[in-house]
């Protein structure tokens, strides 16, 4: 399926067709995906975590799609350029969004809970990303002018810390994104304005911030994902497209050196993968949707392969000689 847009998760993937219509592929319990699925809904951006799928349609309103009767169960009267959402306890989620240049929320507490009204966070906002916190909260960066701005709340229902602000990585960031490591520490992720990746972290809540450190290569995207023995990876396409990847065996261990995936894509995103390895997925130069894993950290990769095109039958850990490179189109 071509698209331009797409978001993932361990049990589904959605898809943002060419054409504004919204897909979603669902993964079998033998761990390889069905045929693509039509929703009958259209879209401009797309997200979904946990039991939540958030979408902004084509009049720029916020909604909510049902995944269950396969329908939009509720629209908001509020108009938004880009979302971000968390799955919260309980099957509820929270929702983030840029308006107007400005981050707001939206959230409800349980399956069964109404949504909230959305609520103006404070401060100028280009470019946002949010994660769940240890205790059952959430933590949200934006990014404004290119410095990094960090607020979190420790429960669903208490009250968000002041901003704190973390720089400016790089001249700048373009990208950013983030995630929370053991004992409630956190690390945010950013692709700088000369192009490098960086990270700054702090061990546990309240602790202090390390410097920025530059995690070597160049990048213009990047997404995070968990290891299954509790450390970080890293994908990144580089600036002619190439993707790349690099991990931690452990929880604050050293960075492997970079993977080289042999592909050319648009958009990289990675997670755990249905063993104890990764996977990633992209949006080809050709707009095509590719999917690429391995079994267990530090063993090959498959080859890249159309999404609705693998089977039970693939022999998983080819050689990368034996790997078909999608083409850089």
């Amino acid at each position: 399926m071509k698209a331009r847009q797409l978001s993932i998760s361990f049990a589904s993937v959605y898809a943002l067709g060419l054409l504004d219509q919204v897909r979603v592929i669902r993964r079998g319990p033998d761990g390889f995906w069905g045929p693509w699925e039509a929703t009958g809904v259209n879209a401009k951006h797309l997200v979904h975590a946990g039991t939540v799928t958030a979408l902004i349609g084509l009049d720029d309103r916020v909604a909510i799609y049902d995944q269950m009767p396969g329908r939009v169960q509720h629209t908001w009267d509020f108009q938004a350029s880009e979302l971000s959402v968390v799955a919260l306890p309980r099957g509820g989620g929270a929702l983030f969004a840029l308006s107007a240049g400005e981050l707001w929320q939206a959230s409800k507490l349980s399956v069964l809970a109404p949504w909230s009204t959305w609520e103006r966070l404070g401060g100028a906002a280009d470019r946002l990303a949010a994660i769940a916190a240890p205790r059952g909260g959430t933590t949200v960066c934006r990014s404004h002018d290119g410095a990094i701005y960090t607020a979190s709340q420790d429960a669903p229902s208490s009250g968000w810390s002041s901003w704190e602000d973390l720089g400016s990585p790089g001249g700048g960031a373009d990208a950013v994104a983030l995630t929370v490591l053991r004992r409630g520490g956190l690390a945010v992720f950013a692709v700088g304005r000369d192009g490098a990746v960086y990270h700054r972290s702090r061990d546990r809540a309240g602790s202090r911030w390390h410097d920025w450190e530059p995690l070597g290569g160049l990048a213009r995207s990047l997404s995070l994902a968990r290891t299954s023995s509790g450390g970080l990876a890293l994908f990144i396409t580089g600036p002619d497209g190439r993707v790349g990847a690099r991990y931690q065996n452990q929880p604050f261990a050293r960075w492997t050196p970079w993977l080289d995936l042999l592909g050319h894509a648009k958009v990289v995103l990675g997670q755990q993968s249905y063993t104890d390895g990764l996977e990633a997925f992209v949006l080809g130069n050709d707009d095509e949707i590719r999917h690429a894993w391995c079994e267990r950290l530090g063993t090959p990769w498959t080859e890249w392969l159309l999404l609705e095109r693998e089977t039970a039958g693939l022999r998983l850990g080819a050689s990368r000689e034996e790997r078909a490179v999608f083409p850089a189109i």
